[in-house]
C-alpha cells in the first residue's frame, strides 16, 4: 500500500504530512522505454511539487529478514531442516511481522507431521500458520499468499479430523465449530485471489463438515443452518462437477500414467471424492423409489463414477482406511 501525501517541500522530514490518497499496488512491470511501471488501484493523484508517493516503514530490518529467509529456503530445499529452522528464526527475529518466514517455519513442522503423524508437530505448524494468517495482508506476492492459504487449509483440516475422533464435551464441540468456520474463511480468502478449482473444492469440504455438524441438532435454528449448508453445498458441488472437476481429474490421471512430468495438486482429491459421494448418496437415499426413479438412476451412475475415482485415488493409502470402508459399504448398497 502506497500513500500520496502533501507536505511543505522545505521541510526536511515527512512527519505530519497530510495523506491525500491511497494506492494498492497490483503489479510492477518493466517497460522498455519507461523502465519500472507501477499499476495500482485507489485514489491516484497527480504528483507535483509538494506531493510525494510514500510507503509505511514496515520494518527497519525487513531486507535483512528477507535475506535470511532466502538463505533458509536454500537449506530447506537441501532438506537440512534443523539449520533451515534456525535461519527462519533469525529472520523472524529481524522482522517479527514477516509472514513468509512464519509460513516457512510452519512448513517444517507440517512436513514433520506428514512423516510421523505426530499431533505435536501439527500443533507447532498451526501456531506458525495462525501467526501467518494474522499477517496475511503483508505478503509481498499473491502467489506466496495463495500457497499459504492452501497449506493452512490442509493443516487445519488435518487437525479437525484428528480432534473430531476424540470424546466431545460442550467446549470441544464449540472448538470444532470454530475450526470449521475458519476452513470456510480460508477457502473464501483463496477465492478472492484465484479462480482455481482447489479453492472451490476446499470450500466444499468445509461446508460438508459444517452440514454434518448441524445434522443431528434438534433446535429449529440449527436445523435451519443444516438445511442452508446442505443447499449451498449442493449448488457448489454441481458447479465444480459441471465446469471444473473433469479437467482437473484428467490432468491428475495423465500425471499418474506418466504422460506429463509435473502436476501441482495441494488439495487431497481423495477427501473431495469422499465428501462428494457421501453427499450425493444422502440425496440418493432421500429419493422415492417409484416416483423419482429417473432421478435416482442418474444419481446412481454419478455415484458409481466417483466411487471408481475414489478407489483409484485411495489405492494403498492407509490414511483413508476408515473412509475406504465407508465408501465400500455405499458401493455394496448401490449394487
Amino acid at each position: 500500500k502506497l500513500y500520496v501525501v502533501y507536505k511543505d517541500p522545505h521541510h526536511e522530514k515527512f512527519k505530519n504530512a497530510l495523506i491525500m490518497g491511497e494506492i494498492t499496488v497490483t503489479a510492477l512491470l518493466t517497460h522498455p522505454f519507461y523502465g519500472f511501471v507501477l499499476m495500482g488501484e485507489g485514489n491516484l493523484l497527480r504528483v507535483r511539487e509538494g506531493f510525494y508517493v510514500v510507503r509505511e516503514l514496515e520494518s527497519e530490518n525487513i531486507e535483512k529478514a528477507y535475506f535470511l529467509k532466502r538463505k533458509a529456503d536454500n537449506l530447506f530445499e537441501e532438506e537440512d531442516f534443523e539449520e533451515a529452522s534456525n535461519e527462519y528464526l533469525k529472520s523472524i527475529k529481524k522482522d517479527t511481522d514477516l509472514p513468509e518466514s512464519h509460513f516457512a517455519l510452519g512448513m517444517i513442522y507440517y512436513k514433520a507431521f506428514e512423516n510421523d503423524l505426530s499431533k505435536i508437530s501439527l500443533e507447532n505448524a498451526l501456531k506458525e500458520f495462525q501467526i501467518t494468517w494474522k499477517l496475511k495482508e503483508r505478503f509481498r506476492y499473491n502467489i506466496d499468499l495463495y500457497k499459504f492459504l492452501k497449506t493452512y487449509f490442509s493443516a487445519q483440516l488435518d487437525y479437525f479430523l484428528i480432534e473430531k475422533q476424540e470424546d466431545l464435551s460442550k467446549n470441544r464441540t464449540e472448538n470444532l465449530k470454530k475450526m470449521l468456520n475458519l476452513l470456510i474463511q480460508i477457502s473464501e480468502e483463496c477465492q478472492k485471489i484465484s479462480e482455481d478449482i482447489e479453492c472451490k473444492m476446499s470450500k466444499a469440504i468445509g461446508m460438508y463438515y459444517l452440514m454434518k455438524f448441524y445434522m443431528d441438532e434438534s433446535t429449529s435454528e440449527k436445523r435451519a443452518l443444516y438445511d442452508q449448508y446442505k443447499l449451498d453445498l449442493g449448488i457448489l458441488l454441481k458447479d465444480i462437477e459441471k465446469n471444473l472437476y473433469e479437467k482437473n481429474y484428467e490432468k491428475f490421471m495423465d500425471f499418474q500414467n506418466q504422460n506429463v512430468k509435473f502436476y501441482n495438486q495441494d488439495l487431497n482429491l481423495i477427501l473431495y471424492e469422499y465428501i462428494f459421494i457421501q453427499y450425493y448418496f444422502m440425496l440418493y437415499q432421500e429419493l422415492d423409489n417409484f416416483k423419482q426413479q429417473k432421478e435416482k438412476s442418474k444419481l446412481k451412475q454419478l455415484l458409481k463414477k466417483h466411487i471408481q475415482n475414489f478407489f483409484i485415488l485411495s489405492k494403498d493409502n492407509q490414511k483413508f482406511y476408515n473412509e475406504t470402508l465407508e465408501i465400500l459399504h455405499i458401493k455394496n448398497q448401490l449394487n
